[in-house]
């Protein structure tokens, strides 16, 4: 069960929430025509195809077709349920909400995120209280006393302790109430392998709460005092945490981030608090793990440039590596990598050499070309055999650089460092990136695009089925101007217009419309929720923020009616016409070729209904 909340509430959170606030937050939008439009949060682009309508309060991604109302963007950037993003916008704009406050994790009103939440909250104070005071709690003050990390971070970011001992948070959390099988599924305790019973996961260790980007605590890492392994301990995936698509600090950096407009990435905690403890306060981390498309994609909504800090070792230089990888196949970052001076990470160079000295080094963050490159001749020399595998390296990068100047640019760079013809150069790239243009997939077409060039077998009598692709167009314009010129649906119900659709899918939320037609006298919203299946709902959102849909006059609505139910008319009576001619002139060739061109039609219509359902 999840916490009942009135609809009269959710609306009006609806209509006090403004969509182009919220999308804003974590993707940069800017304003084409009445519209917004963006890079999408969802899926990787180069050109910008997320739409976000002022007007009607909604959004919509031509790339990926994915859209909705605030509700729907919330769920989805967050990975919240519809419950969750409606407390969540609730508190954001102070709306009120019913038997919100004093909910402990055994309420059954509570869904399991809540309660996974409610959680981690009580396992955070544990820790925080243990570093205050307690066994242990002094030796960890020391520790983070000698890092350099100030009360005020460890304040800020509501460091802890746990403190040695099997059981102490698994008997605290049962005292509270906690089943230590839910305790399990977030990832605080460990069942025992033999008899019953659990025992903790982090054990003398210094914690380190790992927010989400509202600040609410997802996922714990800990590391130990000493030099024991491992060193670093963090929380399974659970259904809050995902290792892959959180960021360490960027729940409180984001702000400081979008205002720089670039970031530092580390690969840990230490130097993450090291870096923020010096003033470099737009600075994340990754959690253990390499930086993934999903850490990218969290950072491109407050970033234009993304700077990674590795340490000089071989294990930083394949981590630099694989990084490049990664933003080359997600856009819309620029991103430079700075390699420390050997022996140092962010944590130590910034606490021996200091905030200006980093400052300074970072100016000298290389683009992936010159880090490449530079790598490279240190791997394979400059004798003719290492250029020759410092060029094919090389030029598989370029081979991806979309901007043909850029592209240039770094040939002739390139060539000058290893004194070599450019021409050269450039044949090597060019033959890289036809090598690549082989393996890319094409990319799927947007939400118009109706069938492919292959509708299957019996192309003779395609035609038919061709001519029954710009009917469905046909019919997708009508709902738009439904939904635009509202005006117009008493006409379309006079004259039975949606009787004469051939798709099935597109009828049904004609008849929505219909039925609901009040609902567009407000926010455009109301009638996207009414539509009961994601496909519709993606199918109205990409109608009402498509600006070539939404200027048409009375007569340009009126001649559509029109040429529609002429088009609907002639081309069904044309087809009997000639099925019964060629059965009354026994011309059973002709009647089997207008049979099958009849098979294409519904052929069609399933191919139609299957892709609105699968794909829209």
């Amino acid at each position: 069960m999840t916490l009942y909340i009135p609809d009269d509430i959710v609306a009006e959170i609806k209509h006090t929430a403004d969509i182009v606030d919220i999308v804003s937050e974590s993707v940069r939008l800017k304003k084409t025509g009445r519209n917004y439009v963006g890079l999408c949060p969802f899926h990787s682009e180069k050109t910008p195809s997320f739409t976000v309508s002022a007007d009607k309060q909604i959004f919509h991604c031509f790339g990926c077709g994915e859209g909705g109302d605030v509700f729907r963007f919330v769920m989805k950037h967050q990975g919240l349920d519809f419950t969750e993003a409606v407390v969540t916008l609730a508190r954001r704009y102070g709306v009120r909400l019913p038997s919100e406050g004093n909910r402990s994790p055994k309420d059954k009103t509570m869904s399991e995120r809540q309660q996974l939440r409610s959680v981690n909250s009580l396992a955070m104070d544990f820790f925080k209280s243990h570093l205050r005071e307690g066994p242990g709690s002094e030796k960890a003050a020391r520790y983070l006393a000698g890092r350099g990390i100030s009360s005020d971070v460890i304040e800020e970011f509501h460091l802890g302790y746990a403190p040695a001992g099997w059981d102490n948070l698994a008997g605290f959390l049962a005292k509270k109430g906690v089943p230590l099988g839910f305790a399990e599924k977030a990832g605080l305790v460990v069942k025992k392998n033999s008899g019953t019973g659990y025992y903790d996961r982090f054990r003398d260790r210094i914690i380190f709460p790992i927010m989400d980007i509202s600040n609410r605590v997802i996922g714990f890492g800990g590391r130990v005092l000493d030099d024991s392994l491992p060193k670093y301990l963090n929380s399974p995936e659970t259904p809050l945490y995902h290792k892959g698509r959180s960021l360490y600090g960027l729940s409180v950096t984001k702000n400081i981030c979008r205002q720089s407009g670039e970031v530092f990435i580390t690969e840990g905690y230490m130097d993450f608090l090291a870096l923020y403890g010096s003033g470099i306060k737009n600075v994340v981390a990754t959690l253990g793990t390499a930086l993934t498309v999903g850490h990218v994609r969290a950072l491109k909504g407050f970033v234009e440039k993304a700077i990674l800090v590795f340490d000089s070792d071989e294990a930083g230089m394949k981590a630099a590596r694989r990084s490049i990888d990664v933003f080359n196949s997600e856009k819309g970052l620029s991103l430079f990598i700075l390699v420390l001076p050997k022996g140092h990470d962010p944590d130590s160079y910034v606490r021996e050499k200091g905030t200006s000295a980093f400052k300074e080094l970072a100016a000298t963050a290389q683009e992936p070309v010159f880090f490449l490159l530079e790598s490279a001749i240190r791997n394979y020399g400059l004798s003719v055999d290492g250029k020759i595998k410092t060029v094919s390296e090389v030029a598989e990068y370029l081979a991806a650089v979309e901007d043909s100047v850029a592209r240039s640019l770094y040939v002739k760079e390139v060539a000058e460092r290893l004194g070599i013809e450019e021409r050269a150069m450039l044949e090597k790239v060019r033959l890289a990136a036809a090598r690549q243009s082989q393996q890319a997939r094409r990319r799927p077409g947007g939400v118009f695009e109706v069938g492919g060039e292959d509708n299957g077998p019996d192309d003779d009598v395609d035609e038919v089925a061709r001519a029954y692709s710009i009917e469905y167009r046909m019919e997708l314009q009508i709902i738009a101007m439904m939904l635009h010129v509202p005006e117009m649906i008493c006409e379309i119900e006079e004259k039975n217009v949606l009787d004469f659709f051939t798709n099935d899918f597109l009828k049904s939320i004609g008849n929505i419309i219909v039925t609901h037609r009040a609902g567009l006298e407000n926010r455009s919203a109301d009638i996207v929720e009414l539509v009961d299946n994601d496909a519709g709902k993606r199918i109205i959102t990409a109608l009402f923020v498509g600006d070539e849909l939404s200027n048409w006059t009375e007569e340009g609505c009126r001649n559509l009616i029109n040429r529609f139910m002429t088009s609907r008319a002639r081309r069904s009576d044309n087809l009997t016409q000639m099925i019964k001619a060629a059965e009354e002139n026994h011309d059973d060739r002709l009647l089997d070729e207008l049979l099958k061109a009849k098979g294409a039609i519904a052929r069609q219509n399933r191919m139609m209904s299957a892709k609105s359902s699968s794909e829209l």
